[in-house]
């Protein structure tokens, strides 16, 4: 009997894991190409306008396999770059 509750219990808990991952990834991406996108769009803005950019948030188009990023001039906060496809 304590056996079958450890089961459900791993059961359980990969399932929780999985849909999780499963929700990370239609919003994100996988987590390898978040890094790797999130590094090339601060790149570009940087060495584009010559000035130290922070990317404020990304998002993946999970229907065309883009991603889109908001960003901000480290001196000027206020101004936001958004770098992606048209906006929603």
């Amino acid at each position: 009997m304590n056996k079958l509750k450890l089961l459900k219990s791993k059961i359980f808990w990969l399932s929780v894991f999985l849909i999780g991952s499963l929700i990370f990834f239609i919003n994100y991406g996988s987590p390898w190409s978040l890094y790797k996108y999130n590094k090339a769009f601060e790149n570009y803005l940087e060495d584009t306008h010559q000035q130290d950019f922070e990317i404020d948030s990304m998002s993946y188009d999970l229907m065309h396999g883009t991603y889109s990023a908001e960003a901000f001039e480290v001196n000027h906060p206020a101004m936001l770059f958004y770098h992606g496809a048209n906006r929603p």
